[in-house]
């Protein structure tokens, strides 16, 4: 199927607003992402970077929340012809997913799997 003028400016003005977001977006991520951080953040010895076997699994399900958060959908408001609506723009924070659990968790084993 062809794409027409049309899809081509509706593409053009996404990656637009996709680009122009990119930093508030990634700044909510971030708080989000400590949100989650400070609730196991207790669990982690600061000198050693090691866990007690209790805490293994709140950590564990702390980093995969990260991990599924990478994946992030940020909303911003659009003013159209005649209404205001929401656009969803969808972006990939993986590798600073990656590099937020290797700083606060020392997880690098567990981060290199999902490299």
């Amino acid at each position: 199927m062809a794409e027409t003028l049309t899809d081509f400016k509706e593409q053009d003005n996404y990656d637009s607003k996709l680009y122009s977001n990119e930093d508030d977006a990634l700044k909510e991520f971030y708080a989000k992402a400590d949100e989650i951080v400070i609730t196991v953040q207790h669990c982690i010895d600061d000198d050693s970077s090691r866990l007690h076997i209790n805490d293994v699994l709140e950590v564990s399900k702390a980093a995969h929340k990260i991990l599924k958060l990478a994946l992030f959908d940020y909303e911003i408001e659009v003013d159209g012809k005649y209404q205001t609506y929401e656009l969803t723009l969808e972006y990939d924070f993986t590798s600073q997913a990656k590099k937020l659990m290797l700083e606060e968790f020392g997880l690098s084993r567990y981060v290199g799997e999902y490299a």
